[in-house]
């Protein structure tokens, strides 16, 4: 018996998507598993589409805004709330009883990854001095650190942190691995220990959640990580320790007793 049209929209999950191209992965998917999902693009730029109160699932916009996802409260069916960004924290305060937030843990990983060990090597090995001298028509050569037999402390050690030590390895580089809570099974120390290696590391990479449930959470990072406990360390080439703040200013520097300032 064939369905009307009417019926068919009825018994429809209606999806909004922030791209094209994903309103058109939904439909491939759609035929792919023969269910009936219909996809509206939804930028949150300010033009919402019909039918909002009829969407059960909505993809945030990447570059998300208070307006962008201030259109939940006007969805009483909506089921699940998918960020594209790791953390979620921002979405927190637009989730109703009974929905489900997922983030995109993973997605992520390598382009975070592969910008920390940019951001590494551009610090160790001067890479802002010779750019600031090539625009000043100097020739001003010098000597740098190598990333090779350095210390590095991986603190937050998530998904990322694991994907910057994979790119890290083959610089022959000495892991230390630091999250909220230790995980003996994978050699991962907790927050309690990081006063200890933290003189010791040559270079400090720092990726904490803003959220209280993130490992670790800023609001005990930014007190660990002190100039006390960094004075501490021997005088050496790496990056400046930085850590997240959950409020204030995004990116706090944090002085360490290092031959040459950077950042990391």
């Amino acid at each position: 018996m064939q369905r009307t049209a009417e019926e068919a929209i009825e018994n429809s999950v209606r999806i909004w998507v922030p791209y094209e191209e994903f309103a058109t992965d939904v439909e491939v998917l759609a035929r792919e598993v023969g269910v009936d999902l219909r996809a509206d693009l939804y930028k949150g730029d300010g033009i919402v589409p019909p039918d909002i109160a009829d969407v059960e699932f909505f993809v945030a916009p990447y570059a998300v805004t208070a307006d962008a996802l201030n259109v939940t409260s006007e969805m009483p069916r909506l089921k699940v709330l998918q960020t594209l960004t790791a953390g979620y924290e921002h979405a927190l305060p637009y989730l109703g009883d009974g929905v489900v937030l997922c983030n995109a843990r993973g997605v992520h990983d390598a382009s975070t990854a592969e910008l920390a060990l940019t951001l590494m090597l551009a610090s160790l090995r001067g890479i802002p001095e010779f750019v600031r001298a090539h625009e000043r028509h100097e020739w001003a050569p010098a000597n740098y650190p190598t990333l090779a037999d350095r210390h590095v402390l991986i603190l937050g050690y998530g998904s990322i942190g694991a994907a910057i030590e994979k790119r890290l390895l083959p610089f022959e580089t000495v892991i230390s691995r630091i999250a909220r809570r230790p995980r003996p099974s994978e050699n991962v120390r907790g927050i309690a220990d990081l006063p200890r290696l933290l003189p010791d590391a040559d270079v400090v990479v720092v990726v904490p959640a803003l959220s209280p449930l993130g490992l670790p959470h800023a609001a005990t990072v930014k007190p660990t990580i002190c100039p006390r406990r960094c004075e501490r360390r021997p005088p050496s080439p790496g990056p400046w320790c930085r850590t997240r703040a959950a409020a204030g200013p995004p990116w706090t520097p944090i002085r360490t007793r290092t031959a040459r300032p950077g950042r990391a």
